[in-house]
């Protein structure tokens, strides 16, 4: 929880968010869950806290 506040995310949407998006994740590539990191910066803008 304190990584996510750390990078300005609304926890809650962010959980939310992944639930959303694993599902349809292609299992043969790694480099698949980078965009859904904490530290993204591709996490929509909605995720993201206004600071």
């Amino acid at each position: 929880m304190e990584t996510a506040k750390e990078n300005g995310l609304n926890l809650f949407v962010y959980l939310e968010y992944l639930c959303e998006q694993l599902p349809n994740l292609d299992e043969s590539f790694t480099d698949t869950v980078s965009h859904l990191l904490l530290w993204s910066n591709d996490l929509r803008e909605q995720v993201r806290n206004c600071r």
